[in-house]
């Protein structure tokens, strides 16, 4: 049976998938007690389901019994609630990696600050469900949207979930939970979460990030990366610099920042630091003031000027602090502000 299904894979036969009908759905309900407890990873775009299906795909959900990895479509105007949906994949106990984008979004393009306050749309009430349940445990969350986080989706994912180990956040802080961002309050997966990514988010100011990690608000990283987010507040930048509770990082990842932010970041230990489309003088002055203490090896972005990139400010920097430079660092992804052709990450 499973060579068959690899087979079926290869030859590409569900490559162009019909739209779901209330026919074509239940001749799906009549496999599904067969081939439910084989699906391992399934991709939902909810612009697909007609909410008058809502019932009748809660049936298939029920098969789906090994099911541990989720990605839901949404559009990001959609206002329905349809609880029947989101009751059936709350019934998805064995899911650990759940991700939920927004649909057509262009991640070249930065939201702005502004944003006006909004009611619950249909994925605020199907994340708070989702990260509040009891039965399932996510592990690994990624949310991609080109607009924030209610205020309430905010607090459920920093109370409720308890063993996260990898988050992505994009744009999923806007300047409107600056405030909620900013309180010292220790994450509920503090415990158990290694990787944090943010990521065009604006309302995540860099001392504030810097301050959490050092403080261990989101316990005790292993892998962070900072992409294009932030804002300005000088009274931010004046405080005093907090006493230090984690361990090391093993990688930080710093992509698209100003000299500040550099310097915000710079009281985080970690032996491994990777940075892209940041100034130069901005990470010699960070290394000769001590910044990222415990430093071993800083991996830069090539610059296409060797003999430039390898300045004597720049090496001597390195070899006071016993630091190792290496050279081919990757952006994540393009930007409307920079012209050079990037193939990142894609987050």
């Amino acid at each position: 049976m499973h060579s068959r299904f690899r087979e079926i894979g290869k030859r590409q036969l569900f490559k162009f998938a019909k739209p779901l009908t209330a026919l074509n759905f239940r001749a799906r309900l009549a496999t599904a007690p067969d081939i439910g407890g084989l699906v391992r990873r399934i991709t939902i775009n909810i612009n697909d389901l007609d909410p008058s299906l809502d019932a009748l795909f809660s049936t298939i959900v029920v098969n789906l019994k090994q099911l541990d990895d989720l990605t839901l479509i949404y559009d990001k105007d959609d206002k329905q609630v349809r609880p029947a949906l989101i009751k059936s994949l709350c019934s998805l106990r064995y899911m650990s990696r759940l991700r939920v984008e927004e649909a057509d979004i262009d991640m070249t393009e930065v939201p702005g600050y502004d944003e006006a306050e909004r009611s619950h749309h249909f994925v605020d009430h199907v994340l708070n469900s989702l990260l509040s349940s009891d039965s399932i445990h996510i592990q690994y969350f990624d949310h991609i949207s080109s607009s924030s986080l209610h205020p309430t989706v905010f607090r459920t994912l920093r109370t409720q979930p308890t063993q996260l180990r990898t988050l992505t956040l994009r744009s999923s802080i806007r300047y409107g939970l600056r405030e909620l961002f900013n309180e010292p309050s220790q994450w509920s997966s503090s415990a158990t979460l290694e990787e944090l990514i943010i990521r065009a988010c604006s309302g995540t100011h860099y001392a504030t990030i810097a301050r959490h990690v050092v403080t261990g608000v989101f316990g005790h990283l292993k892998h962070l990366i900072i992409i294009g987010s932030g804002y300005i507040d000088k009274s931010l930048l004046a405080l005093r610099r907090p006493v230090r509770s984690i361990r090391a990082l093993d990688l930080l990842e710093i992509d698209h920042a100003f000299d500040w932010e550099v310097f915000s970041l710079a009281i985080i230990p970690a032996k491994e630091v990777h940075v892209t489309r940041v100034f130069r003088h901005a990470i010699v002055s960070a290394l000769t003031q001590e910044g990222f203490p415990g430093l071993k090896v800083l991996k830069v972005q090539h610059w296409n000027d060797d003999a430039e990139m390898l300045f004597p400010e720049f090496r001597k920097a390195c070899a006071d602090r016993d630091v190792q430079l290496r050279v081919g660092a990757i952006p994540y992804g393009s930007c409307t502000c920079h012209a050079e052709e990037v193939e990142g990450t894609r987050i």
